[in-house]
């Protein structure tokens, strides 16, 4: 697991997606079926974006809470 995680990150050393494998790693270790990560939009944080991960896009711009 250790070793594919650091493959992962060494091909997209993005932001998000080191917070998507991090949030994969938490939700792996509490017993989670799925998970959602939002991001902030740059220069807003009242913007959030819902990051899907493996194809590296962003959808859905949602206003903050």
């Amino acid at each position: 697991m250790l070793q594919e995680l650091t493959r992962s990150l060494q091909q997209r050393p993005t932001k998000a997606h080191v917070l998507w494998e991090l949030a994969g790693c938490i939700s792996s270790a509490v017993g989670a079926e799925r998970y959602r990560l939002y991001l902030a939009e740059r220069g807003d944080p009242e913007i959030l974006n819902l990051y899907l991960g493996h194809d590296g896009r962003y959808v859905v711009t949602i206003p903050g809470i």
